[in-house]
């Protein structure tokens, strides 16, 4: 194995699926190589190493899925670059309100979905994402506060419930006490 090149000893390795740390030999290649590596054998990987020396989304991917703040920041501070808003959903998926808070302001969202991890995050957040996204919307986002949200969360959308039934259903499946006493308060005798 001494005559393989450290990039052959890696692939080598992953390709019989050994059980073997190969940081040490993913630290002696080219950025480039490594990432390579990484993205195509999904290897585990000390993200400390790279900072600064690409702007690789897989960075910024492996620093929201470890919940470390610390990390995010210094990935979005060397300019990693993302594509997606696929980010943004391992961070609502960690459940991490900070995360979630500095990628807002970095992140362009193109999918409007999953919403549910979003709604169980703190409530400034997820007043901040509508804020933002409000034009994109539509109804599954208030079926998701209806019945993930915080109660502080809801009573400041639910308001905007009032002539849509659906939530309203959606608010008695979920079985929250104090979210089904404001949704009669709304409709009064039809509950």
């Amino acid at each position: 194995m001494d005559s393989l090149s450290t990039y052959q000893k890696i692939v080598f390795i992953k390709s019989l699926d050994l059980d073997y740390d190969v940081q040490p030999l993913l630290n002696e290649l080219e950025v480039d190589d490594a990432l390579k590596l990484i993205k195509k054998y999904h290897i585990d990987f000390d993200i400390t190493q790279f900072i600064g020396k690409t702007d690789s989304s897989i960075l910024l991917e492996k620093a929201v899925k470890s919940n470390n703040v610390e990390l995010v920041k210094q990935c979005l501070y060397c300019k990693c670059d993302f594509e997606n808003d696929i980010v943004l959903y391992h961070a609502m998926q960690t459940g991490n309100s900070e995360i979630v808070n500095i990628l807002l302001d970095k992140v362009k969202v193109k999918n409007r979905y999953h919403f549910s991890d979003l709604c169980k995050l703190d409530h400034n957040i997820v007043v901040k994402y509508f804020n933002l996204y409000k034009d994109k919307l539509d109804v599954h986002f208030f079926k998701d506060v209806c019945k993930y949200s915080s109660d502080e969360t809801f009573s400041h959308f639910y308001k905007l419930f009032e002539n849509n039934v659906d939530c309203f259903l959606s608010c008695i499946a979920s079985g929250k006490l104090k979210k089904k006493k404001k949704m009669m308060h709304l409709y009064g005798k039809q509950t």
